[in-house]
């Protein structure tokens, strides 16, 4: 299983990347919209095409698989830091 740690500004997250998404989600203030995990990564996804005009391809595989995909494409574009992917 990947384990990553990720810096967003100031913030350093540490785990899988379920984990990482995860507690983006619980920091999100609309968390109660987004009742899974795949929701949220789902509302990612959507609004990282919103605000950037690119596409962010997510595989149809696991939530886990999912949320890697999404902190990579996260990383493309600068958005966040990837410190260490082991």
């Amino acid at each position: 299983m990947t384990h990553l740690k990720i810096r967003v500004e100031e913030k350093v997250f540490d785990g899988t990347p379920v984990e990482i998404i995860t507690a983006f989600h619980d920091e999100n203030f609309f968390h109660d919209e987004f009742p899974t995990i795949g929701d949220y990564i789902r509302h990612e996804q959507s609004l990282f095409v919103q605000l950037t005009g690119l596409p962010c391809p997510l595989p149809d595989d696991t939530d886990d698989e999912r949320a890697l995909a999404l902190i990579r494409n996260l990383a493309d574009i600068d958005a966040i830091e990837v410190l260490e992917d082991a």
